[in-house]
């Protein structure tokens, strides 16, 4: 296998190339739709990633944990997951068509006909992120990143060819989503059978137990992390019109989007963790550093040229946004350092932990949304996130800190290694450096 810092740059570029699309995507998507069917498409994909991550019982990350760990194979994995994620599906799908047949509030804010394509977008995102995520675990880091990046270009063109071209609005979105990702499916299903030489095997019961055990310790943060992302544009859902949950979800997209780099460092050591008797924590420790100040930087510049920023990319009508990202960066920064942390838990069985911290954000997102809204409007749903954010980072870095016993120092001042890290990570890629920082 590549070193890792090999496997770090690699994985970095696929996904700066992959934001850079992704940007592109909702560019076109704002100035195609406008606030009212941003708002819509918003709402849409909320309901699909709850119905995930509700009938999922957090078996996705399980699949990657355990290959990543040994203790199940590429084959084992890929036959479980088919009928495991079938299954969930099924679930998902009838009781999402049930939700849909009564008078919530939130079903108003699109179109019948979108909330069915949302529906059949549940089994296509999952198997997706799933076969996505355990290239990274056999450490098939270049495969990983190419794939990415198809997944958004295809999806821009279909953007382009469904919502500009055939002008099918929301719907026509909720299309491209679907066969970009129905392309990825098969993409990855044809590598996994052809390079990597996977059988469908026979189905034990252990090891069928063993990746829900896992999924249910965990279960509670993942579903809380979906909250934690969305549960102010959910809420908004109720109250808000579609034009301000148009402006929110801009402004959570678009600072969301530099958690690409966090994102990197957990694809690239989450495998590497879980193979570790010792965890891996100074490099953990190390990577939660860099990711938090090279984050940190950006956001401070993101903050800084908001306005022009989103007046290009997403047209004047999104403009009140800007006091909205300014207000999200806060806590985005530290929520991108401490993030890391979170493929420590995972990879030395903690699952439970992860879940704690984002459950208590989440609780307090609630409480304080419902509070700031009435007063402060989008701004008081923005303070709301933000807060929610320093909370769940703060509980992360005390666990952290109190399983490997560094100290706070250890853990969150920068030292020299941590700028040899990013030479290294430099070289690697331009000057072919055999640099071993992280093997």
């Amino acid at each position: 296998m590549a070193s890792g810092i090999n496997d770090f740059t690699n994985t970095f570029i696929a996904r700066v190339f992959n934001v850079g699309l992704t940007i592109a995507i909702q560019g076109c998507l704002a100035w195609f739709l406008l606030p009212a069917g941003r708002g819509s498409y918003a709402v849409c994909l909320i309901f699909t990633s709850l119905l995930i991550y509700v009938f999922s019982l957090g078996s996705d990350i399980a699949f990657s944990y355990f290959v990543s760990s040994k203790r199940l194979s590429l084959s084992e994995s890929i036959t479980i997951s088919f009928v495991l994620i079938s299954l969930i599906s099924f679930c998902a799908i009838f009781c999402g068509y049930i939700v849909l047949q009564l008078p919530f509030a939130f079903i108003s804010k699109a179109s019948y006909s979108a909330f069915l394509l949302s529906l059949f977008y549940v089994p296509c995102l999952l198997y997706a992120n799933i076969y996505l995520q355990l290239f990274t675990a056999i450490g098939s880091f270049q495969l990983y990143g190419f794939l990415l990046v198809l997944r958004e270009l295809n999806r821009l063109i279909l953007v382009l060819f469904f919502v500009l071209w055939l002008s099918y609005g929301v719907e026509g979105a909720l299309l491209a989503n679907i066969c970009s990702d129905l392309i990825i499916i098969f993409l990855s299903l044809f590598f996994y059978f052809f390079r990597f030489h996977v059988k469908l095997v026979r189905i034990h019961w252990l090891s069928l137990k063993n990746i829900l055990s896992y999924g249910v310790r965990y279960y509670l943060g993942r579903l809380s992390n979906i909250l934690n992302f969305h549960i102010a544009t959910i809420i908004l859902a109720f109250f808000a019109t579609k034009e301000e949950i148009g402006l929110f979800s801009v402004a959570i997209a678009l600072t969301v989007r530099i958690e690409m780099i966090p994102d990197v460092f957990f694809a690239v050591i989450f495998p590497r963790v879980a193979a570790s008797t010792t965890g891996r924590q100074e490099l953990v420790a190390q990577c939660a550093r860099i990711s938090g100040l090279i984050c940190g930087i950006i956001l401070i510049l993101l903050g800084i040229f908001a306005q022009p920023i989103i007046k290009m990319l997403f047209s004047p009508a999104f403009l009140a946004s800007v006091s909205l990202v300014r207000i999200l960066i806060i806590g985005t920064i530290v929520r991108c350092g401490a993030k890391i942390f979170v493929s420590y838990l995972l990879g030395t069985d903690h699952p439970g932990i992860a879940s704690i911290s984002v459950a208590i954000g989440v609780l307090i997102n609630i409480i304080l949304i419902y509070t700031l809204f009435p007063i402060f409007q989008l701004n008081g749903a923005a303070v709301s996130v933000t807060i929610n954010y320093l909370f769940s980072s703060l509980i992360l870095i005390v666990s952290f800190r109190y399983l490997t016993g560094l100290t706070f120092r250890e853990i969150l001042v920068p030292s020299r290694s941590d700028l040899a890290f990013l030479q290294s990570a430099i070289r690697s890629r331009f000057f072919r450096s055999t640099s071993k920082n992280i093997a």
